[in-house]
């Protein structure tokens, strides 16, 4: 498949109190194929302090795992060719 033709690939992460989500996704012919899911439970809603801010220990899971994230995430975006990739 040339990379005029190839599809899009798309990457959403959902960042919740209890879990991070991700789905990678690709779009053919205004179609969205999952191509793969990951979840982890990161736990941060039980990781405030008593002024509602982050423990260390909570911090370092939610960074833990947005770390194995990317490498995922880019592998796949990388194998089909992907332009670009965009994070907020």
């Amino acid at each position: 498949m040339s990379s005029s033709t190839a599809p899009k690939i798309i990457a959403a992460v959902d960042l919740g109190s209890n879990s991070f989500h991700m789905i990678v996704a690709q779009i053919e012919n205004d179609q969205l194929q999952v191509i793969d899911r990951l979840k982890e439970m990161v736990r941060l809603g039980a990781g405030l302090t008593k002024k509602k801010q982050l423990t260390h220990e909570a911090s370092k899971r939610a960074l833990d795992c947005l770390s194995r994230f990317g490498p995922v995430s880019y592998t796949h975006l990388r194998a089909h060719e992907t332009e670009r990739l965009i994070s907020y």
